[in-house]
């Protein structure tokens, strides 16, 4: 599966019909390494984001994430995560930011989703855009 085929169109997120994918985690953290997406990231209370490359942190407030593949556990469809591709703007590296999110998530990934813009192809900036609610719709 290619990165574009991944992409979801932030009106789907709203969209009851819209189901996250079967696919395993392991499979699409796979499949993005194949991309070029091989490097990690980690969440930060306070809604940073850690490169596990450089070991420099960055705003998620900054960072678009343009194409996201949300992922049920197969026995578990609370076990909510959220596999998110990103390019380091501190050193390049491109790498995929894994995230949990529902009742299951921790505060540093809570604290990254509500901060990180959702819109594709347009990163916040600290702005929001007249008619648009920051953060992930879930």
């Amino acid at each position: 599966m290619h990165l574009a085929e991944r992409s979801i169109d932030p009106k789907a997120q709203n969209d009851p019909s819209s189901t996250p994918e079967d696919e395993p985690l392991s499979h699409v953290l796979d499949s993005l390494a194949g991309d070029g997406f091989g490097g990690q990231f980690r969440s930060i209370e306070g809604g940073a984001v850690l490169c596990l490359t450089c070991r420099r942190d960055f705003a998620a407030l900054d960072t678009a994430a343009d194409q996201v593949t949300r992922i049920e556990g197969a026995s578990d469809p609370g076990e909510m995560s959220m596999v998110v591709p990103l390019r380091c703007p501190r050193c390049g590296a491109a790498g995929t930011l894994v995230l949990r999110y529902g009742p299951e998530a921790g505060a540093a990934d809570s604290d990254v989703l509500e901060a990180m813009s959702r819109a594709p192809m347009e990163g916040t900036g600290g702005v929001s855009s007249p008619g648009r609610e920051r953060g992930f719709a879930l």
